[in-house]
C-alpha cells in the first residue's frame, strides 16, 4: 500500500518538478505602409529565461504575410530598456521589470514580382498640353517648348 501512496502523492504535487514557461516574442507596433514590424518582450529581473531562438523570426514573418509580403530580416540587434522601476530609491536592483524590443523590415512583397512594360515614346513625339503649348521629346531628351498664338 505504502508504494502506491508514494506515487499518487507524487503525481498530485507534481514530483517537485516546476514547468517553467519562455518568454514569448509578441508583435507590439508595426506599419503596414512601411512594411515594418517591432516585436517585444517582457523578462522579471529574477528570470534569465530568453524566448525560443528563432521565435522572433516566426512571428515577424508571419505579420508580414498578412501585409502581402513573403519574408522578413531584422534591423539588427534587441533593444533593453526599463518598463518598471522599485519604489525604493535605495533598492538593490535597478530595473524590476525589463522589455526587449526587436524591428524588422518585411521584404519581397507580392507587388514586386509584377513586371511593368515601360512606356515607350517615338522620337518627336509631341505631347498636347494645355494652354496651347506644345512639348516636343527630342532623342536627347531635352524638351523644346513652343506657344502657340492665337489670333
Amino acid at each position: 500500500m505504502k508504494p502506491y501512496l508514494l506515487i499518487v502523492v507524487c503525481f498530485s504535487t507534481g514530483c517537485g518538478v516546476r514547468s517553467v514557461r519562455l518568454p514569448e516574442w509578441q508583435a507590439i507596433d508595426g506599419s503596414h505602409a512601411d512594411g515594418t514590424v517591432t516585436l517585444a518582450y517582457e523578462q522579471n529581473f529574477r528570470s534569465r529565461l530568453i524566448p525560443r531562438i528563432g521565435q522572433d523570426n516566426e512571428v515577424a514573418k508571419t505579420r508580414c504575410r498578412v501585409w502581402g509580403y513573403n519574408s522578413a530580416e531584422a534591423f539588427g540587434g534587441s533593444t533593453r530598456s526599463c518598463v518598471a522601476t522599485p519604489a525604493r530609491a535605495n533598492a538593490k536592483v535597478p530595473c524590476l521589470i525589463w522589455r526587449f524590443e526587436k524591428r524588422y523590415q518585411c521584404t519581397n512583397h507580392v507587388s514586386d514580382k509584377v513586371q511593368h512594360t515601360p512606356v515607350q515614346y517615338t522620337p518627336m513625339q509631341q505631347q498636347p498640353i494645355q494652354n496651347n503649348i506644345t512639348i516636343e521629346l527630342s532623342p536627347t531628351n531635352v524638351p523644346q517648348v513652343k506657344t502657340k498664338q492665337t489670333k
